[in-house]
């Protein structure tokens, strides 16, 4: 018999993830992932390239890695999300310190980018003419081309 997810079951089911995963280091969150990929803690932890002995110390510790990886299987989504999330602000810095380029280009780029994220792109006036700038002839039939700056 098949259980059918309800949106209540899912929302205790990140909460029970989101504690798990706020009592973890990042080695341990790094193992944890690891493990979805793997067969074994051991493979898991020379992915990540760690000694098995680590893992089973953290394991006879309490660190509930065995209830991480099995919530972590049941809600991927939320798992990244809270991993994002944990590294936010090491992402901030290192667009930061794009800023500090002695690269003119690049600290051209990243204030944009900054600025653009934060204030929003600035607004592009657009002149939709007909076949080479003649008036539009069928306005029921416009073909819109958009052409990027990339």
């Amino acid at each position: 018999m098949s259980k059918k997810k309800t949106k209540q079951d899912e929302t205790k089911l990140n909460s029970d993830l989101e504690k798990v995963l706020s009592r973890l280091t990042m080695d341990q969150i790094r193992f944890v992932v690891a493990r979805q990929e793997t067969l074994s803690d051991k493979e898991a932890a020379e992915a990540i390239g760690m000694k098995p002995k680590a893992i089973s110390n953290w394991k006879q510790n309490g660190v509930p890695l065995d209830d991480a990886s099995r919530l972590m299987a049941i809600s991927i989504l939320e798992s990244a999300h809270h991993i994002l999330e944990r590294n936010v602000m090491e992402a901030a810095l290192v667009k930061i310190a794009g800023l500090r380029s002695e690269n003119d280009v690049i600290r051209q780029k990243v204030a944009t980018e900054l600025l653009d994220r934060i204030m929003g792109k600035p607004l592009q006036k657009q002149e939709i003419t007909g076949r080479d700038g003649a008036p539009i002839q069928d306005p029921g039939h416009i073909t819109i081309r958009v052409f990027g700056d990339d």
